[in-house]
């Protein structure tokens, strides 16, 4: 059995007092935790933090910006950097619409 992160842990290593604090700069360190969450932490977390999807998207959005600035270089390490970068977001795409969503979905209309 492995130890799920309890709201306080989650907080701790979030460095803020609840989940309401959490900011852009955080939101994908908390993306990565949610896995390793109980399961109602999970759920407040995401009910008190409704906009979560949306800062979600703003952040590979943001990711993305910065990936096709760099792209424009047009060398080749740069290119390779930008594709692993690629699947790193659609990766994340992924989580979102596979747990995130239907998480948010039961929180928000049971």
């Amino acid at each position: 059995m492995t130890n799920k992160l309890t709201e306080q842990q989650v907080l701790s290593q979030l460095n803020i007092p609840n989940f309401r604090y959490i900011t852009k700069d955080k939101i994908m360190t908390f993306a990565s935790m949610l896995q390793n969450m109980e399961p109602e932490v999970a759920k407040k977390a995401l009910e008190q933090f409704p906009e979560f999807a949306r800062m979600m998207l703003e952040v590979i959005h943001d990711y993305k910006d910065v990936l096709d600035k760099a792209l424009t270089n047009n060398t080749a390490s740069v290119k390779q950097c930008y594709d692993m970068y690629n699947v790193v977001l659609e990766t994340l795409k992924n989580v979102l619409k596979k747990m995130i969503y239907p998480l948010m979905k039961k929180v928000l209309f049971g």
